[in-house]
């Protein structure tokens, strides 16, 4: 007996410890349309700055400009957005079509690193796979002697993460919305045997046409072999919003993904988690608060749909198919 408490304390510990050393100030755009940098200083075609491992850029813009210096010939208007743990997202203009883009690169000094090359690789790979209007899509995937990169599309709006920070609950029928739109884009990923890790509301993007979007992929994961199980793994994307066989470590499948998606959906109603930030140990072992204790006036099965994604058992949680089916059906 003493002996599992002890395991279960080592993990909880390692946990938050993983997540306080993760822990960032949420991005105030998204990387799809967040203007970061002065659009006063755009980049220069005669820049000469140095884009490999050996010599590290040194802002956003030098960056941009060697960007700006190899793809030249097929975009234009290029603009730095974001730049995050492995990528750098910068904004450009199609030359032949006009149309908007978002080129993601890998940072310089990853150039060399062949698991973030691999994590990279494997993302845009999973988004190629993917045809669904509920998930950003890639237009190109290409390399060069010094730049590995992807296009996708820009998308006008915010992050879902932004949108709670701004209005702390969502109203029903928008969680309904998105919830839905969410769900069956999990579907899609979950039939093409991949499990996307880290659904949460920064990787959530709401256009301004209404459509949702899953727009981050980076710790993705494609099944093979059993589509149904994917083996123990350390990435657990959010501690937040991981299930709980992700954070111990256990086989995780697109239950997984179902769990991370029925914690955002808590969230969004009741601006609370269904669990405390330091609270982990509950989360492996006890059941989540009662949504009906911060939102009385919900429908039963709204509840019921919720409580049903965030079972702490998989094998009790609903899949991501029940949930897209269920959740259409609510009115909002």
């Amino acid at each position: 007996m003493l002996w599992g408490i002890g395991i279960v304390l080592f993990i909880v510990l390692g946990v938050i410890g993983f997540y306080f050393h993760k822990k960032r100030p949420p991005s105030s755009g998204s990387p799809a349309s967040a203007h970061k940098a002065d659009p006063s200083a755009p980049a220069s075609e005669n820049a000469s700055v140095s884009f490999s491992a050996d010599s590290p850029v040194k802002n956003l813009h030098d960056l941009t400009k060697r960007i700006a210096e190899i793809l030249g010939e097929k975009y234009t208007h290029f603009f730095p957005l974001d730049t995050g743990g492995m990528g750098f997202l910068v904004s450009a203009m199609e030359k032949e079509t006009k149309r908007k883009v978002v080129i993601k690169t890998i940072l310089p000094d990853l150039n060399r690193d062949q698991r973030a090359l691999k994590l990279f690789f494997d993302e845009s790979s999973a988004i190629n796979k993917m045809n669904h209007p509920n998930i950003v899509k890639i237009l190109d995937v290409g390399q060069t002697k010094e730049l590995y990169y992807y296009i996708m599309e820009y998308l006008e709006g915010e992050t879902l993460q932004n949108k709670i920070d701004r209005e702390k609950k969502i109203s029903v029928s928008e969680v309904v919305k998105i919830g839905t739109q969410i769900a069956r884009a999990l579907q899609h990923c979950h039939d093409n045997y991949i499990v996307h890790r880290d659904i949460k509301p920064s990787n959530i993007f709401l256009c301004a046409s209404g459509t949702a979007k899953i727009i981050d992929f980076g710790i993705v994961k494609v099944i093979s072999g059993d589509p149904a199980l994917l083996a123990g793994t350390t990435k657990i994307g959010s501690p937040d919003f991981a299930s709980p066989e992700q954070l111990q470590g256990k086989a995780i499948s697109g239950k997984s993904d179902v769990y991370s998606l029925g914690t955002c959906l808590f969230y969004m109603l009741s601006g609370r988690m269904p669990y405390k930030a330091s609270d982990m140990l509950a989360k492996l072992l006890e059941k989540p608060k009662d949504l009906h204790e911060f939102c009385p006036d919900l429908s039963k099965e709204l509840v019921s749909i919720i409580h049903g994604s965030i079972e702490l058992d998989p094998a009790q949680r609903i899949t991501s198919m029940e949930l897209w089916k269920r959740l259409r059906n609510i009115k909002g």
